[in-house]
């Protein structure tokens, strides 16, 4: 994302509605709520597949897709510009990249949405 040009953050993507700066911005979210799943007290098993977490139900209603763009633009509204985004969003993953790392194989989260599911 580092080479992004200034014009092309504004871009729209394939994700409607939002912008190339948004959907990074949406992204960088999703990946920080890794750190504070794996602070909370692991699950004894999981409940769901990563499959069954994406089901049709309440989490992607009208409602909490609204919520979930406008945490996202309002994301992306707060930095400087892309490049500022870029650079929060190599520091967020690689954060988690190395809480993830140390867990043990097997290791069970709750999700921002309740279900008991397998990190990996």
């Amino acid at each position: 994302m580092a080479g992004v040009s200034a014009a092309e953050w504004h871009l729209p993507t394939r994700c409607a509605p939002w912008t190339v700066n948004e959907l990074l911005a949406h992204v960088r979210v999703v990946i920080a709520w890794l750190p504070g799943m794996l602070a909370a007290p692991a699950p004894s098993r999981a409940e769901v597949s990563a499959v069954e977490y994406y089901r049709p139900d309440e989490r992607f209603a009208p409602d909490t897709n609204a919520a979930r763009i406008a945490l996202a633009r309002d994301l992306a509204a707060e930095q400087l510009g892309g490049a500022a985004l870029a650079e929060d969003f190599d520091a967020t993953w690689q954060q988690v990249e190395r809480l993830c790392r140390a867990e043990p194989e097997g290791r069970v989260v709750r999700t921002r949405h309740g279900d008991p599911m397998l990190l990996s």
